[in-house]
């Protein structure tokens, strides 16, 4: 949607009427309202629909970007500046973590949008997030990435927390420096217990 007043793109979001997308808005009502997470600008709910309008973030998503990266469409950046954009993610996780208290749960190059000038990673998606207070839901197959997700959320045994992002933006900064997920191509599945006979 092009908002003419503020010559600026909007995303128009809409979700059904459910326990779900009440979660939903309740987390993205809590993001930070800076740096570069999405930020909600407007919410309508009617008896059969809730729309959101969200500020649009400009980019590419980053696993899109990487395969560019694979097939030599675009050069990889440099270790310097993966690491100064990987530190501007950090930033914004530990934003999420300690400023809105809560964890995204979903970290994988899908939903981290890479943008120019300045170049930066913004976090999108946060569809599994949940606030740490409220202690990990667990919902089978919510923010299960098989290679991404840490091996507690694999499992979904012990404590559960700020470390499983950490973990995934770890695999995420592994994978930009060298192009290669971790343990194998393994990433958090690694660590899972059935790997453990093997």
């Amino acid at each position: 949607v092009y908002d003419p007043a503020a010559k600026l793109l909007r995303l128009l979001v809409q979700l059904p009427p459910c326990e779900a997308s009440r979660h939903h808005v309740g987390v993205l009502r809590r993001l930070p309202q800076f740096g570069s997470l999405p930020r909600i600008l407007d919410v309508v709910q009617r008896d059969h629909e809730c729309h959101l309008l969200l500020q649009w973030i400009h980019g590419i998503d980053l696993g899109d970007y990487l395969s560019r990266v694979r097939e030599q469409k675009v050069a990889r950046p440099c270790p310097y500046e993966a690491i100064r954009i990987f530190r501007g993610l950090a930033h914004g996780l530990l934003q999420l973590h300690q400023y809105a208290q809560l964890i995204h749960a979903d970290i994988e190059p899908e939903n981290l949008l890479i943008s120019r000038k300045p170049c930066h990673l913004s976090l999108i998606d946060f569809g599994s997030a949940w606030q740490i207070e409220a202690g990990y839901p667990g919902h089978p197959g919510d923010g299960i990435s098989p290679v991404y997700a840490a091996p507690e959320l694999h499992e979904q045994v012990g404590r559960i927390d700020v470390r499983s992002d950490q973990f995934s933006v770890a695999v995420v900064l592994y994978e930009l420096l060298t192009g290669q997920v971790p343990f194998d191509g393994l990433g958090g599945q690694a660590g899972k217990l059935s790997y453990a006979g093997e």
